[in-house]
């Protein structure tokens, strides 16, 4: 049976395992890009959700910082928070999201367009990606308000030189929408 994150995310903090879990992913995030790659496969990148309070902590910067200065540093691990989350402690975020990016380490923004969409916050983040949250998308043929907030957050991030994902495409007509 599959236990969605809005469930075990907040018992993990509840009993302060979920850095160590986070720890634990991006540890196995590493040893797969390594070894997919070793195997010839062309994987971009692997993204690794962190909540609110971790990208806001010190201590976790720290610790991941050890690990992957420990390994050489990384090239395609991506971390990705919540808009909102950003925001939860807006310096000590984009602290912690310097403190990694210097070991290679990227950062995307999930669900934006949902939280705060504040573009003066966005273009003092170390981010490198946006992702469109999958509520804009859904109705993105139907809706003319969802389509117009799509192609503005696309137009927006490239012109900000950041990849745009589009979470939630299921379907061939909301794909030639966003192509």
């Amino acid at each position: 049976e599959s236990v969605s994150p809005t469930e075990f995310v907040p018992i993990l903090e509840e009993i302060e395992l979920l850095d160590d879990v986070s720890l634990w992913l991006i540890e196995r995030a590493m040893l797969l890009l390594r070894h997919l790659r070793s195997r010839g496969f062309l994987v971009p990148l692997i993204s690794v959700n962190l909540s609110a309070s971790q990208v806001s902590s010190k201590t976790l910067a720290e610790r991941i910082a050890e690990m992957v200065g420990g390994a050489g540093g990384v090239h395609g691990l991506e971390l990705e928070v919540t808009e909102t989350g950003l925001m939860y402690n807006f310096e000590r975020s984009v602290a912690f999201m310097k403190r990694l990016a210097v070991h290679g380490i990227t950062f995307a923004v999930d669900d934006f367009g949902v939280g705060y969409s504040s573009l003066g916050y966005l273009q003092r983040l170390p981010v490198q990606c946006v992702k469109i949250d999958r509520a804009f998308v859904e109705n993105l043929r139907s809706s003319a308000n969802d389509h117009a907030i799509v192609a503005a957050v696309v137009a927006m991030a490239h012109s900000l030189g950041l990849e745009v994902v589009a979470e939630g495409v299921e379907h061939v007509g909301q794909r030639a929408v966003l192509k």
